[in-house]
């Protein structure tokens, strides 16, 4: 019996689906489609190899979506505590989250048997590097999986992790009872046992008939690598979870909460274009977040921030600025590229809002710009600050969404944006030639800023200026010269140059 213990992978993707698809490839031990239309298997002679899609297309899709490729097809199926979601995408491949409530007693959450050829199992070993060796019997413990056969036959699992469901978006971990996959051989063919612990555990499986990762790609195992981040964050059955700030209200040694900020689904849609299974997660990853934007158009942030409570009087379920402008820019760059009218609409949604709350909550600059505050709460609140890394992008995502949906009072409102910063710009620098944090509601700046994500934050938005003919703007490089001269007397080397 093989005992693998690797580390820990953020994104991923775990496939399997939930439905008895008797030829070759999965049977379930709860089945979601129609018990009369499962095939029966032959044990002596293994049927063909069929096309994942059609065990899926068997019923009816909860929900058919466009893509430029063609149809995104979600079934959605609960039964014996275990809620599913299958993305059937156009080019077969199969996403399956899902989500289970248990008692503690591990049980089998999908089982399922393939053809019994020889393959290859890929998994993060203890020292977080990819291992590979043959397909074979034994109790995989690992975070990530990955199983290919000789046939083409892909299936790559993010195992179930278990979780207490907590109040406010939170989830605390219970690493100790986080599932794994059980391979036997029976009658010639491979069986595979998912197998997961309560009280719930989510999971994701992917599968398809294409290579999913490009292995003969030499930075392929290190690139892959990179998405992980050891007890940083998870993708979960309703979106991405990371670590829970002490200063935040749950909190806890192994709590999570939901991040409107998807980290993990931006460096997936970065690699979308070449790697398959990238592109299914992405796809499917983001349509779980659209599920997650409010009536009001924005993504809130479910736990109390103590330093927001005590400063502003904001509560729990408060609206950032900054995370959501990061998931915004994730739409703004898969949308073109793989169309989607449903990712047009939660832009659109959102940029609606963003020109509300942008009229209704800035401080106006000598030119006429608005310096934005950074958060808000439906109940309200004292007037807040504004934080330059926060303003910068904001305006950067404003001229993206402008573009994207052709929309000229967003491009109308990025300039006012790029005025307040300009306006404003010497007002922002140090003495040491750092730069001031935030602006307060009285106009005082104040704060220390960090390392190098402003900096960051200028060189995009300059690039932008550039790329559309708009020209550097001069006040901006001011800012960056005075923050790299800080960053190169303190050692700081991390920035884009």
């Amino acid at each position: 019996m093989k005992r693998l213990f690797p580390g820990f992978l953020i994104l991923l993707a775990v496939l399997l689906l939930c439905c008895a698809c008797a030829p070759v490839l999965v049977e379930t031990a709860e089945d979601p489609l129609p018990q009369a239309e499962a095939e029966v298997e032959s044990e002596a002679e293994p049927a063909p190899v069929r096309p994942l899609i059609l065990p899926v297309l068997r019923v009816r899709p909860t929900e058919t979506l466009f893509l430029a490729a063609g149809e995104l097809n979600i079934y959605e199926r609960s039964g014996g505590g275990v809620q599913r979601r299958i993305y059937a995408l156009p080019d077969g491949t199969l996403v399956t989250m899902g989500r289970a409530e248990l008692e503690e007693d591990p049980v089998q959450l999908e089982t399922w048997t393939a053809a019994g050829l020889a393959g290859t199992v890929r998994y993060f070993d203890t020292d977080g590097v990819w291992t590979e060796t043959p397909l074979d019997e034994g109790e995989y413990r690992a975070s990530t999986i990955e199983i290919e056969l000789e046939d083409g036959t892909v299936f790559f699992l993010y195992t179930p992790k278990s979780y207490v469901l907590r109040e406010r978006d939170s989830l605390e971990c219970l690493p100790a009872l986080d599932g794994c996959l059980r391979i036997s051989r029976e009658n010639g063919r491979w069986r595979f046992i998912m197998e997961g612990s309560g009280p719930v555990c989510d999971y994701t499986l992917v599968r398809s008939h294409a290579s999913l990762l490009s292995w003969i790609h030499e930075n392929c195992p290190d690139t892959w690598m990179n998405y992980t981040q050891d007890g940083a964050g998870k993708w979960c059955f309703d979106g991405y979870y990371r670590t829970t700030p002490s200063t935040y209200e749950p909190t806890g040694d192994d709590y999570i909460y939901r991040c409107p900020a998807s980290y993990v689904v931006r460096s997936l849609a970065l690699a979308a274009e070449e790697t398959p299974t990238a592109a299914a997660l992405t796809l499917s990853m983001l349509e779980t977040l659209t599920r997650n934007q409010n009536q009001a158009g924005y993504w809130a942030t479910g736990p109390e921030s103590q330093w927001l409570s005590k400063s502003y009087g904001v509560g729990p379920g408060f609206y950032d600025t900054r995370f959501n402008t990061d998931l915004m820019e994730i739409y703004v760059y898969v949308y073109p590229r793989f169309g989607g009218e449903f990712l047009r609409e939660t832009m659109d949604r959102y940029a609606d809002f963003y020109l509300s709350f942008a009229e209704d909550h800035h401080q106006e600059t000598a030119n006429g710009g608005w310096l934005v505050e950074d958060y808000w709460h439906p109940d309200g609140s004292q007037p807040l600050h504004s934080s330059l890394n926060h303003q910068l992008a904001e305006c950067l995502t404003a001229f993206h969404l402008a573009d994207v949906l052709n929309r000229q009072d967003l491009r109308d409102l990025a300039q006012r944006l790029l005025t307040a910063v300009e306006d404003t710009a010497d007002h922002w620098i140090k003495k040491n030639h750092d730069l001031y944090y935030r602006i307060q509601p009285d106009g005082t700046y104040c704060g220390d800023d960090y390392p190098y994500l402003t900096y960051n934050d200028l060189y995009d938005l300059q690039a932008y200026l550039e790329e559309t003919g708009q020209g550097r703007s001069e006040p901006l490089d001011r800012l960056m010269q005075s923050k790299q001269k800080w960053m190169d007397a303190s050692g700081i080397t991390a920035y884009k140059q």
